[in-house]
């Protein structure tokens, strides 16, 4: 008997989970660190997490040297303490779904798990409300902490049929990197007293701040956000939002008319890269929930209901993001990878 479902969106270094009890989409809960919810890849001494950040300052990019199976090791300990110490298998009712943009592999401590892509979790997202005699065609954009990622799909009465995937190395810890670059230039070197933790919530924050766009100008506007006044505008016109929006653009149209169709009946954006306003630079009707920040982590806590009610989804190759963007604004070309299990079609 299924007690529990557990979806994880698993970036390049943040990670989200949504706890599904009892195969009810109703009932759901987003599990965090004991601190936040968006959880940091990261360890310091014997602290993980919202506390290893909180113990790291500004000087180097937070996701250099991290140990990622320690960290696994150590988020999968709290899991199992938070089920009451229930075995984290699936044969023990606990089904775990990761969605990922780095490995074709289950982490240590969920080695039970099931790995999928983000655009599968998402897609499961977009379609978990929908009837089996649901048509549309789809252009679905996870964005992620490192990279985003672009897919297409069909959808007609139960069936799928998806386009590759396409992927750029350009997410929400690229303007992290913008962010901290204009602050150290405008401010010089920041206090050491600045650490890693309130850094990424602030970038968080001014993340929703431009998603509103307020324009308010009055005598306090000052006090909004003082240090760092951004509009979305100015957001649009940094090189790297400029690239990521051509990426966009050019990639859809690939993909929808390698499907056959000239433009995509919607357009589902998600994943915890949304917390910045990305559905500025798309062009068309879009899809995002309510919770779009975390739908990647609900579609992959709901994918094993989806499964039933779709046949025929399997992506082909998944085109990974080269090497990240260099300090002179420009990106590789992405290169072709072998084809992982969670990509080939499902039995």
């Amino acid at each position: 008997m299924k007690l529990a479902s557990i979806g994880i969106e698993d970036g390049y270094v943040l990670a989200q989970t949504i706890l599904v009890e009892n195969s009810s989409a109703i009932n759901w809960r987003l599990m965090g660190d004991g601190l936040r919810s968006v959880i940091p890849k990261v360890t310091q001494g014997e602290a993980w997490g919202s506390q290893a950040l909180r113990q790291q300052k500004l000087d180097h990019p937070f996701w250099e040297n991290r140990d990622n199976n320690r960290f696994w090791q150590q988020y999968a300990h709290f899991v199992h303490q938070f089920l009451g110490y229930i075995p984290i298998q699936k044969a023990k009712g606990i089904e775990v779904v990761i969605a990922t943009e780095n490995s074709t592999n289950a982490p240590p401590g969920f080695t039970d798990a099931e790995v999928i892509s983000p655009n599968q979790a998402l897609l499961a997202r977009r379609l978990m409300a929908e009837s089996d005699y649901y048509q549309a065609v789809l252009l679905v954009v996870a964005v992620g902490d490192r990279s985003t990622h672009l897919s297409t799909h069909r959808v007609k009465q139960g069936q799928v049929q998806s386009s590759n995937v396409q992927s750029h190395p350009i997410g929400l810890l690229s303007w992290y990197e913008h962010l901290l670059a204009e602050l150290q230039q405008r401010h010089g070197e920041l206090s050491s007293s600045e650490n890693c933790l309130d850094y990424l919530d602030a970038v968080l924050e001014l993340g929703h701040h431009l998603q509103q766009d307020p324009s308010f100008s009055g005598t306090l506007s000052k006090n909004l956000l003082s240090v760092y006044q951004l509009k979305q505008s100015h957001w649009q016109n940094w090189t790297e939002t400029q690239i990521f929006r051509e990426w966009l653009n050019d990639t859809a149209q690939e993909l929808l008319k390698n499907l056959g169709y000239p433009a995509p009946d919607q357009i589902v954006l998600g994943g915890i890269g949304t917390h910045w306003p990305v559905s500025s630079l798309l062009s068309g009707p879009i899809w995002n929930s309510p919770t779009q920040i975390i739908d990647i982590a609900f579609g992959a806590s709901v994918w094993s209901e989806f499964c039933k009610h779709y046949r025929g989804f399997g992506e082909p190759a998944f085109l990974l993001p080269s090497q990240p963007q260099s300090e002179s604004g420009q990106t590789s070309a992405p290169t072709k990878t072998p084809i992982p299990p969670w990509q080939r079609h499902l039995k």
